[in-house]
């Protein structure tokens, strides 16, 4: 998910463009481009629910003390998108 000091500055970057429009319209354009990727793959509704999981595992995963692991991970998507395990590729 990256390093601590990449997430610190991303989360930071979120909240300073939270308070700053231009800078917001950057972050949805970014949004909106991992949403078109992810669409790839999934209908809107579950790539959209899809970044907001991925953002969000980064956020507690820099924080807390017990993390997510790629097998947790794994199921959690799983769920989500109604993917049967036996589906995934190695």
């Amino acid at each position: 998910m990256g390093d601590t000091a990449h997430l610190l500055l991303s989360y930071e970057l979120y909240a300073f463009a939270a308070r700053h429009p231009p800078v917001a319209a950057v972050m949805q354009r970014w949004m909106s481009n991992s949403r078109v990727a992810l669409e790839r793959f999934f209908d809107p509704l579950t790539a959209r629910a899809l970044d907001a999981l991925i953002e969000g595992i980064g956020i507690h995963n820099s924080i807390d003390t017990e993390l997510l692991e790629e097998d947790a991970i794994r199921t959690i998507v799983d769920r989500i998108t109604g993917i049967n395990n036996n589906f995934r590729q190695n």
